[in-house]
């Protein structure tokens, strides 16, 4: 048999980038807070924990865990934030 049947096949050409989520109620992310960007105009920031991209309201200062590994809950349409260490 001649050729190779286990050539590696893209199936995602051009992958989008990350798209940024909201936390619903009762929602968790963990890992490092790597990067805070305010959207003034959509009254809003984005927050990159871990590999992820996070929605969350503007008024909530995330300053002071930034480049920290944090573990992050909504509770009741509240945010509940703790560094973790280890």
């Amino acid at each position: 048999m001649s050729g190779s049947v286990c050539t590696s096949i893209n199936i995602f050409p051009t992958a989008p980038a990350f798209v940024p989520e909201k936390l619903h109620d009762c929602g968790r992310r963990f890992g490092l807070l790597s990067s805070i960007q305010l959207l003034l105009e959509e009254d809003c920031q984005i927050a990159r924990i871990g590999e992820r991209l996070v929605v969350l309201p503007i008024d909530l200062d995330l300053s002071e865990y930034l480049n920290q590994r944090i573990g992050m809950v909504r509770i009741d349409h509240k945010y509940h934030i703790r560094r973790l260490t280890g």
